[in-house]
């Protein structure tokens, strides 16, 4: 039987940080408050990147609230 992934949710200020076994994922608002900006970041304290490995910029996007 597979094991459940292990992860982390915090929510800092304008963005949502889930922090999961190989990554993190970073939800933020942009600038502007008309999007969502995604970012996929390297796990911490591996020294792989100082930056997002991967980002996706979603605009006109609203959170439902209620989930």
């Amino acid at each position: 039987m597979n094991e459940a992934p292990k992860y982390k949710v915090e929510v800092i200020e304008q963005f949502i940080d889930v922090q999961l076994e190989g990554c993190t994922v970073r939800i933020a608002r942009d600038d502007f408050n008309k999007g969502y900006l995604v970012e996929v970041w390297p796990p911490e304290g591996t020294g792989l990147s100082s930056e997002p490995v991967a980002y996706l910029e979603v605009s006109g996007a609203e959170i439902q609230e209620d989930l």
